[in-house]
């Protein structure tokens, strides 16, 4: 599994980036706090409108109205414990009404200003300041939340509430920290944890290490932090700080892991001798024998030693720590995996690397004393430059770009192409196509991301980057969910087809079996009389059916060929089964007259040859067997009905299975229709109730208006109200333009953009002159649309439209004073 969620250090990134976004860049101070990093830029941007994009809310969109020249809206995700950034892309699983939190966001936020967007102290939290009147704040930690609050930080509206329980404990020579004993979180979708993250290391627990103690420790203080309407939000009290390592630092951690190890081989525990087993006494033995749990010392034996080797391997696995693991372990959780990796590969002026990832933690504590000293060194000259960069980016202090990290898949095909491959299979080469995966975004160039295989991708913002990344990752998921879908659908239908194809298969079966038995039956008819009328005789006259099966026994071993054809006796049901040789097997003999021929040949000596005529002799009569017994029809024989009665039978259940046969046959086509159109139908079902990623478009200007283009390609142009009309009047008008209305109420005020910016152009469509600068069709159309605003198409008032040119518009100072020797009635 990749990256999912931001890092400080990505908090950092995406701060710069929302605030030249969102906020527009226009800096008017910058104001630097010891508590937090605060930079206020202060235009005209406000929050037009919130959407959920779960049905959770935990995913929200912000659309922000700009007063830029292009016109641009920014939209901003924000995805609580996860992500914020800006995005080029809509997503189309909205919720149809926005969730109770969503609500009060509206309430309190539509049409507010966005002042500043700050990162909180080195803490995953974004703070987006309106008007210094109400604050967001979006934590980006554990479960992560989205809490509201007014300029006192009273928390107005919460996404999910939170109660947090802090153990505070004061020393003498060190600040107070914070640990978080007990966290207990509510929320309407899941119950998680939230404990604010601290980039302070924790203290060693090592006595050699630690600081002296004081003789009478202070109690502990619990403190309890709700994170609920009504509270205040405390996070910004004291937030947490970059804490940057150093040498010290990393020779403590160093001496740390030192004396673990000696710790932990001093107290490793000693196999205890085992008693030998004694003897088992004769008494033992016995009751051993008889059942009774006896010691087991051999297994208990076992156990103790996997458990011991457990703890050797565990041991064993510290002594092969590398130093990239244990610098990640380390340090991680300040800087960041990524960074900490990139650290550890960096080069000196000779292109070589200045540390060795893979070296193991157990050779820095041998005989030479200059190998523990060059590499702490090495690793504080590293860390020097990560808290470089932790420094310029952390707060959004610096422009960042973007760059995803790729994993090529070469054994996996995409399921979008899977048909097209298949289908393409005999005309490709041999090698599988690959599929390329994003796996983590990073606003710095690690070293480890330029030099992977493939190589990264580039943007030039760290939101971009962001967004691509995720929206990646959303298609993917959509791909993988319409693929399920039509995997499951073809399952169903090859299910529903193979159901159906066995019932008819049974059926043609059924009448195969039926034919031959009644064949059967006619090409024995006097054995089968013998066996109707025997077993007739035995019932008529009372016999037991035991007794009845047992003569049948009998008369088998004795060589009777009527009883050798019974198979079973089922009279309960007024049956007997009987074996029969189908009519149409060839029994061939002539392998038996070449074998008794070779019997009487003079070739006594050859004995080899003998035995290996035997031996196929032997193969050929069990393959006649076999195929004897493939032969033998196992028919059932109603002992009311005489042989032809039986036949008759047979046939009339094969007439009637071939009819079922056909009848199923063209039922199951129909089913197959009606089922894979049911199928269809689903996966349209789930194809539209997708959510559906897909790019922003930006508004052209003229969408603000009623507004449609005319069959010849003329923009025409349509006032929703008075204000509208003043500003298609007075901003763009022309000339060379058309003005077209109705002189009755409520008559739409019409501008056709004329393509000529002169009447006086020699190259004029047709029908174009300078009394008419616009052809008649597009007149037409245009007084259409005036009329059919108005309150003629309630009124059903017949009227018509007028039209007149743009320049005696401007010499009239608008259409109110014109005449009607002005306008132009159509």
């Amino acid at each position: 599994m990749g990256k999912t969620r931001f890092t400080a250090l990505d908090v950092g990134a995406a701060v710069h980036d929302l605030r030249r976004d969102v906020v527009g860049q226009r800096l008017a101070n910058s104001e630097w706090a010891c508590v937090r990093v605060r930079v206020r830029v202060r235009v005209r941007v406000r929050v037009r409108v919130l959407y959920d994009v779960e049905a959770s809310g935990k995913v929200l969109l912000l659309k922000f109205g700009g007063d830029g020249a292009a016109g641009a809206k920014p939209v901003v995700l924000v995805e609580a414990g996860q992500r914020v950034h800006a995005t080029a892309y809509a997503r189309g699983d909205r919720s149809a009404s926005p969730s109770p939190f969503t609500a009060k966001l509206r309430r309190h936020l539509r049409s507010r200003r966005l002042s500043a967007v700050d990162q909180v102290g080195a803490d995953r939290i974004l703070h987006f300041d309106f008007a210094g009147h109400l604050h967001l704040f979006v934590e980006l930690y554990s479960a992560g939340n989205v809490i509201l609050t007014d300029e006192s930080l009273t928390i107005l509206a919460v996404l999910r509430v939170v109660n947090v329980t802090t153990t505070t404990t004061a020393t003498a020579t060190a600040t107070a920290t914070a640990t978080t004993t007990t966290t207990t979180s509510t929320s309407t979708s899941a119950a998680s944890t939230i404990s604010p993250p601290t980039f302070v290391p924790p203290p060693s627990t090592d006595s050699s290490t630690s600081a002296p103690s004081t003789p009478n420790p202070p109690a502990p203080e619990k403190t309890n932090i709700n994170f609920r309407v009504g509270q205040r939000y405390t996070m910004l009290d004291n937030p947490s700080q970059f804490s940057p390592v150093t040498r010290s630092s990393i020779a403590a951690a160093v001496d740390e892991f030192r004396l673990k190890q000696i710790s932990a081989s001093l107290t490793e525990p000693q196999q205890p001798q085992q008693p030998q087993p004694e003897p088992q006494s004769a008494s033992a033995s016995a009751s051993k024998k008889s059942g009774g749990k006896q010691p087991q010392p051999k297994k208990q034996k076992d156990a103790w030693k996997e458990k011991q080797n457990a703890k050797k391997a565990s041991a064993a696995g510290n002594k092969d720590l590398t130093l990239r693991k244990w610098a990640k372990d380390r340090f991680a959780f300040t800087y960041g995996p990524a960074l900490v990796d990139h650290v550890l590969l960096l080069k000196d002026t000779a292109g070589n690397l200045v540390l060795d990832p893979s070296l193991k933690m157990s050779d820095l504590f041998t005989d030479d004393a200059s190998v523990l000293p060059t590499v702490i060194d090495s690793l504080a000259s590293a860390f020097e430059q990560a808290n470089e960069i932790m420094r310029s980016i952390i707060g959004g202090n610096t422009a960042c770009q973007g760059w995803i990290s790729q994993t090529e898949h070469k054994s996996a095909t995409p399921a979008a192409n899977l048909e097209q491959t298949n289908a393409s299979s005999s005309s490709l080469p041999s090698s599988q196509p690959s599929l390329l995966t994003y796996e983590e975004f990073h606003p710095f160039p690690f070293s480890q991301i330029l030099s992977s295989s493939p190589p990264p991708l580039h943007h030039q913002t760290f939101s971009q980057a962001v967004d691509e990344f995720f929206t990646h990752i959303e298609s993917q998921r959509l791909s993988l969910r319409l693929h399920a879908a039509e995997a499951t659908a073809n399952k169903k239908l090859a299910s529903i087809a193979s159901n159906h194809a066995s019932q008819v298969t049974r059926l043609q079966s059924t009448t195969t079996a039926s034919a031959r038995n009644a064949a059967a039956i006619e090409a024995n008819l006097e054995i089968v009389d013998a066996v109707i009328n025997t077993v007739r005789r035995f019932v008529a006259s009372g016999m037991d059916w035991v007794e009845i099966g047992d003569i049948v026994r009998e008369e088998k071993r004795a060589g009777n060929p009527v009883a050798k054809v019974i198979e079973a006796l089922k009279l309960e049901n007024g049956c007997v089964t009987v074996l029969l040789l189908d009519p149409e097997f060839d029994e061939d003999d002539d392998d038996d007259d070449d074998d008794d021929s070779d019997e009487g040949s003079d070739d006594d000596d050859d004995n080899e040859k003998k035995k290996k005529k035997r031996m196929e002799k032997h193969k050929r009569e069990k393959e006649r067997e076999t195929r004897r017994r493939d032969a033998t029809c196992r028919i059932d024989l109603d002992i009311y009905l005489s042989a032809w009665s039986n036949a008759r039978r047979y046939y009339d259940s094969k007439k009637l299975a071939a009819v079922n046969a056909e009848k199923t046959a063209t039922a199951v086509t129909k089913a197959l229709r009606q089922a894979e159109k049911k199928i269809t139908q689903d996966l349209q079902k789930t194809l539209t109730s997708a959510p559906v990623t897909r790019a922003i478009r930006q508004a052209y200007w003229f969408e603000k208006f009623l507004w449609f283009v005319s069959s010849e390609n003329y923009l025409v142009l349509g006032a929703r109200d008075a204000v509208q009309a003043d500003v298609l009047m007075r901003k763009y008008l022309r000339s060379c333009d058309v003005v077209v209305s109705a002189d009755i109420e409520g008559a739409t005020t019409v501008l056709i953009v004329n393509v000529s910016k002169s009447v006086d152009s020699l190259s004029l469509p047709p029908g174009v002159t300078r009394e008419s600068p616009v052809p008649p069709l597009t007149l037409y159309q245009t007084g259409t649309m005036a009329v059919a605003n108005s309150r003629a198409w309630e009124s059903k008032i017949i009227t018509s439209a007028w039209w007149v040119r743009g320049d005696v518009v401007v010499a009239h100072k608008g259409i109110v004073t014109l005449g009607k020797g002005d306008k132009n009635y159509l």
